[in-house]
């Protein structure tokens, strides 16, 4: 069901379309202006597998907010999202790419993009939008094999948010052999401080295991290039 492109559509409830409930295979919502959305309500429909929620007005994704056993693709981007809750996808066991780009997140907190979803071709879409730091935590228990950061506002890379994640890619490329990266192109890293010494002592081993993409210092220094010199530690 493709109900898009209406300035007018401020909501949607979803009780409207239940008599289809148990075939829907696809639900787009794309360039409407909705404000909410009852994000609890798709586990009322057993065969979905494609959510599109892009280009709306939705500022925030609640706590807890999607559940479905299979629902493979989820699309949010382009809205003017601030904030996402705690585990607000843990509960998509099937999911296979999420969609985030284009929003205006500015920080990811504990457990925000914490994903359940365990299939093996998992892609996360971060990308064009004004995120400046993530917590530690925000990206807990994730096994993505694909993760794109790229142009946003990073000016910092702690060993604290980012080792985990390119721990779990590694061990996901030593699991089945494919390229899993971390993509981080288009950001303005500062690099300078100790907080990228740690990156220093393991950029052979990120750049020969294809580990971590577009990693540019806001001055044009390249990964390859970093020297703790470089960063005056």
């Amino acid at each position: 069901i493709y109900i898009e492109m209406n300035a007018n559509l401020t909501s949607f409830n979803l009780s409207s379309i239940t008599k289809s409930r148990t075939f829907i295979m696809k639900l787009s919502l794309f360039g409407n202006a909705l404000t909410t959305f009852a994000y609890s309500g798709i586990g009322g429909f057993p065969k979905l597998t494609m959510l599109n929620l892009g280009k709306n007005r939705l500022d925030r994704i609640p706590d807890h907010a999607f559940q479905h056993p299979k629902l493979k693709t989820l699309v949010l981007s382009d809205n003017p999202i601030r904030a996402v809750g705690a585990y607000a996808f843990s509960a998509l066991p099937e999911l296979e790419m999420l969609h985030l780009t284009g929003t205006r997140i500015t920080r990811l907190g504990n457990y925000a993009l914490t994903l359940g979803s365990r299939v093996h071709e998992l892609k996360v879409l971060l990308s064009g939008g004004n995120l400046a730091s993530l917590s530690p935590l925000a990206f807990s228990d994730t096994r993505a094999q694909i993760l794109c950061l790229g142009q946003n506002n990073l000016t910092e890379f702690p060993r604290d948010v980012f080792f985990p994640i390119l721990e779990r890619l590694e061990r996901r490329r030593q699991a089945t052999g494919e390229v899993s990266s971390l993509r981080v192109s288009g950001n303005p890293f500062s690099c300078t401080g100790c907080s990228f010494r740690w990156l220093v002592g393991l950029k052979n081993q990120l750049l020969s295991r294809q580990l971590l993409f577009g990693f540019v210092c806001a001055d044009g220094t390249t990964l390859a290039r970093l020297s703790y010199a470089k960063i005056g530690c």
